[in-house]
C-alpha cells in the first residue's frame, strides 16, 4: 500500500490546485482498479466481487486525502499535519521491515 500512498501524494501535491489534486488521483486510483479488475477478468477469468467493491470504496476516499494532501505544500502547522499524514502512514508501515516485531505490537507495548 506504501507505493499507492507515495504516489496520491505526490499526484496531489505536485497539481496546481487542491480540487485538480483530488481529481487526479481520482481518476488514477480508479483508472488502475478497474484497469486490473478487467485484466484479471478477461486474462484469468477472476473477478471477486467483494474486494472490488472494497476497493471502489477506497478510491472514492481518495479525493479527500488528496485535497488535504495539497496543503502540505505551505507554511505553517497546518501544512506540516497535512504533510504528516502520508509520511506517517509509511512510516506506520514500514516499521516492521525495519524491526521485525508488527507495528501493532509496537502500539500496544507504547500504551502499556
Amino acid at each position: 500500500m506504501g507505493i499507492w500512498v507515495l504516489l496520491a501524494a505526490m499526484i496531489a501535491a505536485w497539481s496546481s490546485h487542491p480540487g485538480m489534486g483530488a481529481v487526479k488521483v481520482f481518476a488514477f486510483f480508479a483508472g488502475m482498479l478497474l484497469s486490473y479488475y478487467v485484466y484479471s477478468a478477461w486474462v484469468f477469468g477472476f473477478f471477486p466481487t467483494h474486494v472490488f467493491i472494497r476497493w471502489g470504496i477506497i478510491a472514492a476516499a481518495s479525493p479527500i486525502a488528496a485535497y488535504l494532501a495539497w496543503f502540505g505544500r505551505g507554511n505553517g502547522w497546518i501544512a506540516a499535519f497535512c504533510a504528516a499524514m502520508p509520511i506517517g502512514l509509511l512510516a506506520a508501515e514500514g516499521y516492521p521491515f525495519f524491526t521485525g516485531v508488527p507495528s501493532h505490537m509496537f502500539f500496544r507495548t507504547c500504551l502499556v
